[in-house]
């Protein structure tokens, strides 16, 4: 009787453990925060409801750890001025345009809002989380794109179809093959991440390795133009400044290079697709008097610059467009060059603004980097895939989503946090 009280009572002090344990608010704010970054990683703008309700909950229980060291004043004036001439844009807009102005300023004043305020919820605890939960994403988007390129290829015989409705399409064009989907452009910000976080060896170079075989493989076999042109561009200016202090670096650099175009080697070899053929589909990129896709940026290039010099510094207010030029009749005010459709609406006063805003972020990212190697390993990678995305976002417009403007202020999060730490901690953590 004594050794069954005995058991009962340990069960019960297992069970109470583990309910304290899920009822811990750090606990449950980073189950939240997880969550909300996998599925960001996974779909680029759908399942709404679910992300809202995760990042809510995230901040419910976060609140209470809110850190006591703010970002810096120069933030905060710059956060507030791109808002308030944002507004200025959606009252402008709304009496020209309507309801399409509000339908515009989700993006502005409704996403970058969100995550520009974010940033007090973030610590070092969620910093982990976050990057944790990027690898695992990017795992798991990799593996789905595989499961779906298998099912295009009628090669699956477990295929369920797109079950994450994110569109997914093969074609073929003179022997190239490419998978198009709505979720593929994080690549831009997947593939840099994961590289360089194998170069610097930060984390399990186990996981770091696995991840950065299939973000590379997807990438490339997504024969996305813009994602890899953009990614090439974040890695060498991320790793122009590592090398700058740390030039040891540059061996690692080149044997990881080396063992990625002989992964690509590998695979172009047994691909249908042969690689002078990718090659001339990556330099397409630069042919303004064939490509079908550089012909309509070309052609909105001069309608941008015929209507700017009208009004240049404020713009004509958000939801702009001109019935004379419609590339979306479902939103008439959607364009593919990300930064003049924000001179378009906004003027030059919001560019100026966002522009001051990435170079003061990207100053204290490159201050940081060179401080000490754990600083390095820390920030660079996000600098990376945050070059990634900035850089492609001026032909295509992916901070119009959700997610993606998540990886745009992360960059943010991690320099607030560590520019708040002590030096005796990262010098320690070094």
């Amino acid at each position: 009787m004594p050794e069954t009280t005995d058991i009962s009572e340990k069960k019960f002090k297992v069970s109470n453990l583990s309910y304290r344990y899920l009822m811990d608010p750090k606990k449950l704010s980073g189950i939240f925060l997880g969550s909300f970054v996998v599925f960001s990683v996974l779909d680029s703008n759908g399942l709404p409801l679910l992300r809202i309700i995760l990042l809510v909950g995230f901040i419910f229980f976060a609140y209470k750890h809110t850190i006591k060291n703010n970002m810096s004043v120069t933030y905060w004036i710059l956060v507030s001025l791109i808002l308030f001439l944002s507004t200025i844009a959606l009252i402008r807009g709304y009496i020209v345009y309507g309801k399409l102005a509000f339908f515009e300023s989700k993006l502005i004043l409704g996403y970058f809002a969100v995550f520009s305020f974010m940033i007090l919820f973030i610590n070092s605890t969620q910093v982990k989380i976050i990057e944790t939960s990027i690898l695992i994403g990017s795992i798991l988007l990799s593996i789905y794109f595989f499961y779906m390129f298998l099912c295009l290829m009628n090669h699956n015989p477990i295929c369920l179809g797109d079950f994450l409705k994110q569109n997914y399409t093969l074609s073929s064009y003179e022997g190239r093959i490419k998978l198009y989907a709505n979720n593929i452009s994080i690549f831009t910000f997947l593939f840099p991440f994961v590289l360089v976080k194998s170069i610097l060896k930060d984390g399990s170079q186990r996981l770091n390795l696995f991840a950065l075989f299939l973000t590379g493989l997807s990438t490339f076999i997504s024969l996305r133009r813009g994602v890899i042109l953009s990614g090439i561009c974040g890695l060498i200016i991320t790793i122009a400044i590592i090398s700058f202090k740390e030039r040891k670096m540059i061996k690692r650099i080149l044997l990881v290079v080396l063992l990625l175009f002989v992964l690509l080697t590998t695979y172009f070899s047994i691909s249908t697709a042969k690689f002078d053929q990718y090659k001339k589909e990556i330099l397409s990129s630069f042919d303004f008097n064939k490509n079908h896709s550089n012909l309509v940026r070309h052609e909105q290039f001069n309608f941008f610059m015929e209507k700017i010099k009208n009004k240049p510094l404020f713009g004509y207010g958000l939801g702009a467009h001109d019935e004379n030029y419609v590339r979306n009749k479902n939103n008439p005010a959607d364009f593919e060059l990300g930064y003049f459709k924000m001179i378009y609406a906004g003027g030059l006063t919001v560019f100026v603004a966002n522009f001051i805003l990435f170079l003061w972020v990207f100053n204290k990212a490159r201050i940081l980097i060179n401080r000490s190697k754990y600083l390095a390993k820390k920030i660079a990678p996000t600098l990376a895939g945050w070059l990634s995305l900035v850089i492609y976002h001026a032909s295509n417009p992916i901070f119009s989503q959700f997610s993606y403007l998540l990886f745009y202020f992360y960059l943010f999060y991690l320099i607030n946090v560590f520019n708040n730490m002590q030096i005796e901690d990262y010098q320690i953590q070094s």
